[in-house]
């Protein structure tokens, strides 16, 4: 019995938090817009894969002291916990505009899951500009990434951030797990031909019950 769980639990993780590969859509593939709308305004040198990343990677040990890893009175942590925390915000000020809602929670992203189509998608693309790094594309998927975060500390909780340079780069790392959940790049999924259908709300749910088995 236990094995069988465990067989479940890795073919579930290998369907539902795959990284990008080759799927019908009339959407470029998101590795594809990572490396042209992204990664190019990322200069941190650590950062040399341009793939997009898993939904789901074990980073660190279950129980991980995160206050004596980060250094939270450090300038560089301090700026980018404040980029990350004024996406959160605008966020919630500008998805206003395809959903109303007062905070993030499973039927508000069931929402704009729904409301960011792929006809929304092209749009996006359409107005972005590949040489500003402040591109549409970008924005879009920061502050939908925002939203999925804000989501998972809302509806499942346990989360800590890990800050990274450039900020969208940040993560949501399950303290009792030790899972790391780059939220940024499900939003470049969300946003491509790989994942614009991929249901999200289903997929929170099952990451909850994944985090608490």
């Amino acid at each position: 019995m236990k094995l069988n769980c465990h067989l479940l639990l890795f073919l579930t993780l290998c369907l539902l938090f795959a990284g990008c590969g080759n799927r019908p859509k009339e959407l470029p593939d998101c590795n594809d817009l990572y490396v042209k709308y992204v990664h190019r305004w990322d200069d941190n040198p650590d950062h040399k894969i341009l793939i997009v990343k898993p939904d789901m990677i074990q980073s660190y040990e279950p129980d991980t002291d995160f206050l004596a890893l980060e250094d939270s009175t450090d300038e560089g942590y301090i700026q980018i916990k404040q980029q990350v925390d004024a996406m959160m915000s605008a966020s919630k000020q500008d998805l206003q505009e395809l959903v109303k809602f007062n905070d993030y929670n499973l039927e508000i992203i069931d929402k704009l899951d729904k409301a960011i189509s792929e006809e929304y998608i092209k749009g996006v693309l359409d107005v972005s500009d590949e040489n500003d790094d402040a591109n549409h594309y970008l924005i879009s998927v920061i502050e939908f990434g925002c939203a999925l975060a804000n989501t998972m500390e809302n509806e499942i909780g346990g989360f800590v951030w890990v800050y990274d340079y450039p900020y969208w780069e940040s993560t949501l790392v399950h303290k009792k797990t030790g899972y790391e959940i780059p939220v940024f790049h499900w939003a470049i999924k969300k946003y491509s031909g790989y994942g614009v259908d991929d249901g999200f709300k289903d997929k929170l749910i099952r990451l909850k019950e994944i985090l608490e088995e």
